[in-house]
């Protein structure tokens, strides 16, 4: 059935039934090198409609570690205001166009007026302080996008 999807064209259901079932026994009966097409292929797709969230998601949830160290390897950085999605060429306090100010905290999900760090691989960061703190504790991003943050601050 997955097979019949996938050769339709249609990657999103065979990705999404993959993981939802997580079922060892059906992936020994499908090629893995042909379910890893399927998530690059879906992944790709997913990225091209600008859905980053949830291609990171698709990327984190994957089994495979060849599409789920994707993460660690190619993360690009596009900054855009979280509000009103106007692209951030000057990437200043505030978005032009709305007026908000646009460095949130990811650990206290804050706005950050003072000192603000970032992961050089993700891009999340938030005030010093708190990134500190948190990678003490952790090293996978505080956002929640999966990166194994590895050299911080």
């Amino acid at each position: 059935m997955l097979s019949f999807y996938a050769e339709k064209g249609d990657v999103q259901t065979s990705v999404s039934a993959m993981l939802v079932l997580q079922d060892t026994h059906l992936q020994k009966l499908i090629n893995s090198q042909l379910i890893q097409l399927w998530f690059s292929s879906y992944i790709d797709l997913l990225k091209r409609k600008q859905l980053w969230k949830e291609a990171a998601l698709v990327i984190k949830l994957c089994p495979w570690e060849e599409i789920s160290s994707e993460s660690q390897n190619s993360t690009a950085m596009i900054n855009n205001c979280g509000y009103c999605k106007k692209s951030l060429p000057n990437s200043g306090w505030t978005c032009e166009r709305c007026e908000k100010l646009t460095n949130h905290c990811s650990v206290c999900h804050g706005t950050v007026q003072g000192l603000y760090t970032s992961c050089q691989m993700c891009g999340h960061g938030g005030h010093l302080d708190h990134m500190i703190e948190w990678h003490q504790k952790s090293n996978t991003c505080p956002s929640g996008c999966g990166h194994t943050c590895i050299t911080f601050v």
